[in-house]
């Protein structure tokens, strides 16, 4: 699974311009092919921030999503709309969760090696 987020910040006055693109994007996006979800979250405190999450089920996928039409309307809203986002994409080794969520129980046992470690 590849996993695409970003946080966004506009200024308040393109708050609501800038929340409707975000929305747009994630309603076309559900619809593509590879695609497992498309959210945006609006963060409560901090006005007029927003984040996107765009879970593909392959990097071909991914690579698609990022190339299309729906994901270059969202870019062209943060230059026009928002303030420096901040993006990452990351491969996530198990579709569940699973391998994360072992990470995190190892941690709090408080069993040796970091959060690259495998399990």
């Amino acid at each position: 699974m590849i996993v695409l987020t970003a946080r966004i910040e506009s200024n308040v006055p393109e708050r609501r311009e800038l929340g409707q693109a975000l929305l747009a994007w994630a309603t076309a996006a559900r619809r593509e092919d590879g695609a497992l979800v498309a959210h945006v979250y609006e963060d409560i405190e901090a006005p007029a921030a927003f984040c996107l999450v765009a879970e593909r089920d392959s990097q071909t996928a991914m690579e698609a999503h990022l190339r299309g039409p729906e994901f270059g309307a969202v870019l062209g809203a943060f230059e026009l709309l928002a303030r420096s986002p901040q993006l990452s994409i990351t491969q996530v080794g198990d579709v569940n969760g699973n391998d994360a969520l072992r990470t995190i129980r190892r941690l709090r046992s408080g069993a040796h090696g970091g959060l690259n470690q495998a399990s």
